[in-house]
């Protein structure tokens, strides 16, 4: 899965954000880790 494309990794990503939004986690305690299979 990790190297595969096309199959919702960014999406997944940006569901499970905006469910910690919404319940109530602050955007400050987030980090950013860019994904090993970008650099490639």
């Amino acid at each position: 899965m990790g190297a595969l494309s096309n199959i919702g990794k960014s999406t997944l990503c940006e569901g499970l954000l905006s469910q910690c939004l919404s319940d109530g986690y602050q955007s400050e305690q987030f980090a950013y880790i860019k994904s090993m299979t970008q650099c490639i």
